[in-house]
């Protein structure tokens, strides 16, 4: 029993270690997208305002999810200690209401990534035809000023390399029924969406290979293909991140129960000399 007390709380305190070093994994990356995202910058956010699923915009929803993150680790931080203080300490009470929290959010991951499991195809076909609309009714103004919601689609495009919502065939794109297009002249696209083209040389430079033939120079990726592939570059870090904290947890929830079990019998063990009352 001793050796298995021993083992139980080696375990114990390797998990919770474990565990601060993914809580400060969701910390950082939190704390990095709150503090400046090439697409959710404050040049690109009043375009993603206009963007809702249900009641929500997709800038309070960025905004929402960073700041989830860094409370969601810090949680994970101050549960982790927790394990630690009652594993090193050989607390019961410190371990049972670890195993009780640890059992809660492991709950509460699940139903979470079940919820969008079933949320996230409605929500990616509604934002793709949110956007499409968006550009094709507002979008009028290929410059950085004078027009908010063009200006944002504009950065989008450069800091993206994108151009439209939908990924372009030369002269067919998104921009043929925008606003944009009865002023253009020879354009079928904006100087934005040619490779090159900078927030310091955009009223400079002529690119009508680019612009107006769209043979050369173009960016053909639309914007929606792009920040879909940058989101998902973030959704695997964190699905990654996420089955080793389920793993972690399940394995501290298991070691922290056996050994709250363990300190239990000992507590009830008859010291040396002494009989049991009958």
């Amino acid at each position: 029993m001793g050796c298995f007390s021993s083992m139980g709380k080696l375990f114990l305190v390797v998990i919770n270690i474990l565990f601060m070093i993914f809580g400060l994994m969701l910390i950082l990356p939190g704390i990095l997208i709150l503090a400046n995202v090439e697409y959710i910058n404050e040049n690109v956010k009043p375009l993603m305002k206009t963007l809702s699923y249900g009641d929500v915009n997709l800038a309070d929803v960025a905004d929402g999810l960073s700041i989830s993150m860094i409370i969601l680790g810090i949680f994970i931080l101050v549960v982790a200690m927790l394990g630690l203080c009652g594993a090193c300490k050989s607390n019961k009470k410190c371990l049972c209401i670890y195993s009780i929290v640890v059992l809660t959010l492991l709950v509460f991951q699940l139903v979470a990534v079940a919820l969008w499991a079933v949320a996230n195809d409605k929500l990616t076909n509604s934002i793709k035809s949110e956007m499409l609309t968006n550009l094709q009714t507002y979008y009028t103004n290929e410059d950085l000023s004078s027009h908010e919601i063009s200006t944002a689609w504009n950065y989008l495009f450069m800091k993206l390399s994108c151009c439209g919502v939908n990924d372009n065939q030369n002269s067919t794109n998104d921009f043929t029924t925008s606003p944009w297009k009865t002023s253009a002249g020879t354009k079928n696209i904006p100087i934005f969406c040619c490779s090159g083209t900078n927030t310091d040389n955009y009223n400079l430079v002529t690119f009508s290979t680019c612009t107006d033939e769209v043979y050369l120079g173009y960016y053909s990726t639309g914007c929606y293909s792009a920040v879909e592939k940058t989101v998902s570059t973030y959704t695997v870090y964190f699905i990654v991140t996420g089955c080793i904290i389920l793993a972690v947890e399940l394995i501290g929830l298991i070691c922290a129960c056996c050994l709250c079990k363990n300190i239990g019998k000992k507590d009830g063990e008859v010291s040396p000399g002494r009989k049991k009352k009958k």
